[in-house]
């Protein structure tokens, strides 16, 4: 008789799944016209130097892609979503003289971790060594209504 499997577990009975991988990096962005979502579809929208931007939370609930980077006009930027918590974050470095370190550090007592400069904290830790950037959670229509002109990355894949 073969002997079960113990599974590594949070103090809260959850599973943990400690697996560090990098961020997906220098997404796609397609225009409204050019993605396949409906206007319904759960988006994360972020201006980044005035440029607006809807990330799909569909797009991000991939093992390998809750943290999406990407620079543009010289601000580096994190996109970070949990689907098991629905927590999302938007972050960048506190000097634009400081690299974007950022990597998914798996699911550890309920929630998703990231590995920022080699060190691993919740994702909604406070102490992380990277400054927030305002987001909106909203639907892809709204998004669009009120940023006609945002792009969306809403394929990991293309």
């Amino acid at each position: 008789m073969e002997t079960p499997t113990k599974l590594p577990m949070g103090m809260n009975g959850t599973l943990n799944t400690p697996f560090i991988t990098p961020a997906l990096t220098n997404p796609k962005y397609d225009s409204r016209k050019d993605c396949k979502l409906s206007d319904d579809e759960p988006v994360i929208g972020v201006v980044v130097k005035e440029r607006p931007i809807a990330f799909s939370c569909k797009a991000l609930s991939g093992m390998r892609t809750h943290v999406v980077t990407d620079k543009l006009d010289g601000q580096d930027f994190a996109v970070t979503y949990c689907d098991q918590t629905d927590c999302a974050r938007v972050l960048k470095p506190k000097s634009d003289k400081d690299p974007m370190d950022v990597k998914t550090g798996g699911f550890m007592s309920g929630s998703m971790h990231l590995m920022v400069a080699g060190k691993m904290y919740s994702h909604l830790d406070k102490s992380i060594p990277l400054d927030d950037i305002e987001f909106q959670r909203t639907t892809l229509g709204e998004w669009v209504k009120q940023h006609p002109e945002s792009t969306v990355y809403w394929n990991p894949n293309p």
